[in-house]
């Protein structure tokens, strides 16, 4: 049975870890808005539509080719740590990297080959599916390394640190696009030059990447303990447990990215290239909302994995629920506030996308159903049923196109972004039930009705009172924040021991200790 003190590593794991994802996920969304910015300043609609749409080709295309690779790995690295089976971890990376290699490489060729076809399909009219085109041979080269390194960083999330994540995927990478897009659009170089200047970067990545997972790997093998009982298993027998999981991950994780980046494509088919370029910079707005769940995920995951491995149920319940809470009391603010000033914020881009103000309002509600489920998708993928993630993704898949096929036509970048939150809506509540079914888990305790109660009156009720009078204006939203948070803050710190926050200023005033920067694999016997 869990006690109170193991409880309090669990969660006090967490907090180190989220910590520093946090860091590194608020640093990803800076970039990620700057770039935002910089691409549709430079390029206008019309052009920044283009770049994206070649965006979401390259996107969906990478996470085919990862083959649920990266996913497989995350789960299975601590599991083969906790059973005493580190020396089977080398040969299971093998397993789940050189497939990946080979079929990234078949699929670049590919795109090269279909780039004209692709082009014609997604963009209306010769001159822009030129410039897709263009786009989408330009990128396709980095396809293998761009699917490569993700696997390789996700492996070395399964040893327990989050840093070579951080430092890679949200620090180097989109740190280093928006200066050398500025560089190339000032310059005038064209399509081609701005490809590569978002795609450079990942040629680096993937070497730092490849490093950091092997140095994680010798680590392990000299420190961590060997069941001297367990028989040695074939790499086939490997390969077969491995590709159990990971395959129906495969198709699940490209349903999923393809759901996030179908709406460009679709928009630019079926309304205008200038339409996608309005629809894709407005709603990445949502990702500043994202960034606490990207946090969360990066640091729950190999805990959940090595507590259900160990069949410790309570001590996942508890996880979860703070995970929940924390995750709502930081993302729910953020969606409320861009859904009351969505046009403030989106005069940032441009006059002309503030016409995606009602497409923000509609996705920033669903988006606070997707966050009040907590981390579900991850707890269902870590409890093994992966099968059950690829139902959902198919579900959230064929609900969005098919929307969107009724809708963009009749309603623009409306339809578009009704179709997108009714499928993140039921992937999650679909995701939910079936955690609460087959797990036994819940994320709702009393955390989350105090964050939801206090979220809804500190910045849906004061942000629309202050708008009623100020409008959607600078001065309105300083006085709104200022007011907002000195609320809420007060809240939180009411309720400080029901959200276990505690913990998390530990964490802040230890400076983040070593411990903190990832999870060391619990032994069966110690948990």
């Amino acid at each position: 049975m869990a006690t109170g003190a193991t409880r309090r590593d669990d969660v006090s794991t967490l907090a180190g870890a989220g910590l520093v994802s946090l860091v590194g996920a608020i640093a990803n969304g800076v970039f990620g808005f700057a770039l935002i910015v910089v691409v549709t300043r430079g390029l206008q609609a019309r052009g920044a539509g283009a770049f994206f749409e070649g965006l979401a080709v390259f996107a969906i295309a990478s996470n085919l080719a990862q083959l649920g690779a990266d996913d497989g790995l995350l789960r299975t690295i601590p599991r083969l740590r906790v059973l005493g089976r580190t020396h089977e971890v080398r040969r299971t990376v093998a397993i789940g990297v050189f497939p990946v290699l080979v079929a990234s490489t078949l699929l670049a060729g590919a795109l090269v080959a279909a780039a004209s076809p692709l082009a014609h399909v997604f963009s209306r009219g010769p001159r822009n599916a030129g410039m897709l085109a263009t786009y989408i041979r330009a990128l396709a080269p980095f396809l293998p390394l761009a699917a490569a390194s993700v696997v390789c960083l996700s492996a070395t999330r399964g040893f327990g640190t989050v840093l070579p994540f951080v430092i890679v995927d949200n620090f180097a990478k989109p740190g280093i696009r928006p200066v050398l897009e500025i560089a190339v659009i000032a310059a005038g170089l064209g399509t081609v030059a701005v490809a590569l200047a978002w795609a450079s970067p990942i040629v680096v990545g993937f070497g730092v990447a490849a490093v950091a997972l092997r140095v994680l790997l010798l680590r392990a093998e000299r420190g961590d303990r060997v069941e001297p009982s367990s028989p040695r298993r074939s790499t086939a027998e490997l390969a077969g447990e491995f590709w159990r999981f990971a395959a129906p991950r495969a198709v699940a994780g490209f349903l999923g990215t393809a759901v996030l980046w179908l709406d460009t494509l679709l928009v630019g088919a079926l309304r205008s290239t200038a339409q996608a370029g309005i629809y894709t910079a407005a709603t990445r707005y949502l990702v500043m909302g994202t960034v606490p769940m990207q946090a969360i995920q990066l640091a729950i995951a190999p805990q959940i994995s090595a507590l259900v491995t160990s069949r410790d149920h309570e001590r996942v319940q508890n996880l979860y629920r703070t995970a929940t809470a924390w995750l709502m009391a930081a993302s729910w603010p953020i969606y409320l506030t861009l859904a009351v000033f969505a046009p403030l914020f989106l005069r940032v881009y441009g006059q002309e996308f503030v016409a995606a103000q009602r497409a923000i309002l509609i996705l920033a509600l669903s988006a606070l159903v997707a966050m009040a489920t907590g981390p579900v998708s991850v707890v269902l993928l870590m409890s093994g049923r992966s099968q059950w993630n690829l139902v959902n993704g198919v579900m959230a898949l064929g609900l969005d196109v098919a929307l969107n096929l009724v809708l963009i036509p009749r309603l623009g970048i409306v339809g578009a972004a009704i179709a997108w939150a009714v499928s993140i809506v039921a992937n999650n509540l679909a995701a939910l039930i079936e955690v609460r079914v087959l797990v036994g888990l819940w994320p709702v305790g009393r955390g989350w009705y105090v964050i939801a109660v206090a979220s809804t009156v500190c910045f849906a009720l004061t942000g629309l009172a202050v708008r009623a009078v100020l409008g959607p204006s600078a001065v309105g939203f300083v006085l709104f924040v200022v007011a907002a948070l000195t609320a809420y803050v007060a809240w939180l710190r009411h309720s400080r021991e029901l959200l276990q926050l505690p913990l998390l200023w530990e964490r802040v005033a230890a400076g983040l200790s070593r411990r903190g920067g990832g999870t060391r694999p619990p032994h069966a016997a110690s948990v």
